[in-house]
């Protein structure tokens, strides 16, 4: 098939357009591409001005990039998204997938989409207008959601894995949604939240399920609710990896109920934590508990204890090179809390560490004395600096168990990829039926993005480009077809395309 070449003349500015066609050389053995100049480009319209005499009007060519929908359907299809997809919401799959694409294409808000789609080939033909997306954001209602996450998690699950359980807030201007609260906001704005609590594979590195959570619930008063959402959706076999901040005896109790396997850092606020580094401080620097974890020297221990009637496996880490660097900076942070009573200007965030490190008197007569709790200082210098806690009922082996801790970022870059690669920091929308579904559009988005990272990681091309930089690199291979003509094309692969359809398995002898 010839394709089309647009080269812009640098001297007049004038975009020419040529046809390539591919020949075989017989005397060299190879294809020899032959170009020849057929018109050039209105610089008003961007429509095609045919060179040939004969025509005496116009031909409309019309001109969409097609680059990120082939990468996008390409990700849909070899990850089996689009079966869940139409199995559950029909013909509206399409237009999810539509709004999907543009969001990770072009980062703007769902407002733009008809634009989007009329620059770009989309999945499906019907043009989402403004109206038609308000009207289809309520229609992803919850039931609908949770069929979805039930088909998805169980064609993801095909043996046991572990998966990355955590937690971020999300800010909103809205004051007509029930979820939206004042709470602990993690990017430190002054805005009413939600939270949005997430389930990713730590193998495939995709997103599997999502909850929606008022603003003002903390991060270890959700995992109950969260199992029992998990119960909705069939999720079997879960191995669950979180960190300290979803520990407490409840939640524990919680998972034993649910019979979860898990593996949780275990705060140091928590009686468990300073009961274990308690029986090992004074030896675990020994030689024959020194291992080599992901590049890191430390020393480590680990026994088997009872959760009530049930066992599970308690690992101690000291890193005695990060133990000065926390000291440090800690005695850091005493000081900054320390100015901050004595001028009067107490934070109400610092209180706890306030009345946990410091002893404050205020006489009448003589002005405030302050003074410091030695004993706590000495105990954060011997007991938990260095120090780190992972408890766990279904992993006995402290290396693989930190490994897998550590491997949790993927829901970390998740959220990362949600606020800042995808139009997610704030939401735009008013009522809650329409919150839903413009986060589940997210959620697809996300997954789209979690495989993209997997991929370039995997080839190693993350070091030398972004995301970013592959995204708005296919957006410049476009599809050409002339108006009432059946003549189609596409512009020519430039090598970092073609590099990406190998990487992500597609077949690039149609574009070339």
């Amino acid at each position: 098939m010839p394709s089309l070449v647009y080269l812009k003349n640098k001297k007049n500015g004038v975009t020419y357009v040529y046809e390539n066609v591919s020949v075989w050389n017989k005397e060299k053995q190879r294809c020899d591409c032959k170009r020849t100049c057929i018109g050039k480009l209105d610089p008003q319209t961007g429509d095609f001005i045919s060179n040939k005499a004969k025509i005496e009007k116009r031909r409309t060519f019309e001109v969409r990039s097609i680059g990120c929908t082939l990468l996008f359907d390409s990700i849909v299809h070899n990850i089996g998204l689009l079966k869940p997809l139409r199995d559950v919401f029909g013909g509206d799959a399409d237009k999810i997938l539509t709004c999907a694409y543009q969001q990770l294409c072009s980062k703007k808000p769902l407002a733009y989409v008809e634009y989007w789609q009329r620059t770009n080939i989309a999945p499906t033909g019907d043009i989402l207008t403004s109206q038609k997306v308000s009207e289809l954001l309520p229609t992803i209602d919850e039931g609908k959601q949770f069929d979805f996450f039930k088909r998805w998690i169980n064609n993801q699950q095909k043996e046991n894995v572990y998966l990355a359980l955590d937690i971020t807030s999300v800010s909103s201007y809205s004051e007509q949604n029930e979820f939206v609260r004042f709470g602990y906001n993690r990017d430190g704005e002054a805005l009413p939240q939600i939270n949005i609590l997430m389930l990713m594979s730590e193998k495939s590195r995709l997103p599997l399920f999502y909850d929606v959570i008022p603003g003002s619930i903390h991060d270890v008063s959700t995992l109950k609710c969260a199992l029992q959402q998990f119960k909705l959706v069939d999720a079997k076999k879960l191995h669950l990896v979180m960190d300290k901040g979803f520990y407490s005896k409840k939640n524990v109790d919680a998972m034993y109920n649910a019979k979860m396997k898990f593996i949780i850092g275990v705060s140091f606020t928590s009686n468990l934590a300073k009961r274990a580094v308690e029986e090992v401080k004074d030896a675990i620097d020994d030689y024959e508990n020194y291992c080599e974890i992901l590049g890191e020297c430390l020393f480590v221990k680990s026994k088997l204890d009872k959760w009530n009637d049930h066992r599970y496996y308690v690992h101690v880490y000291f890193d005695s090179a990060k133990a000065d660097c926390e000291y440090r900076s800690f005695l850091k942070d005493l000081k900054t809390w320390e100015k901050e009573l004595r001028s009067g200007k107490a934070k109400k965030e610092n209180q706890k560490y306030y009345t946990k490190y410091f002893k404050v008197k205020d006489p009448p007569a003589r002005g405030k004395k302050i003074a410091i709790k030695r004993n706590e200082i000495e105990e954060f210098k011997n007991k938990q600096a260095g120090f780190f806690v992972i408890a766990s009922n279904c992993e006995k082996d402290p290396v693989k168990a930190l490994e897998l801790y550590r491997d949790k970022d993927s829901v970390e870059k998740g959220f990362d990829d949600l606020k800042n690669t995808i139009d997610g920091k704030r939401l735009r929308v008013k009522s809650a039926p329409s919150m839903q579904g413009r986060l589940f559009i997210q959620f697809i988005t996300l997954i789209l993005a979690a495989h993209i990272r997997k991929v370039m990681k995997e080839y190693a091309m993350l070091s030398n480009h972004t995301m970013t930089d592959l995204v708005n690199e296919l957006k410049t291979l476009q599809h050409i077809k002339a108006e009432g003509n059946k003549i189609e094309g596409y512009t020519a692969l430039t090598k970092f395309q073609g590099e990406i359809f190998d990487a992500f398995g597609i077949d690039k002898q149609s574009y070339v």
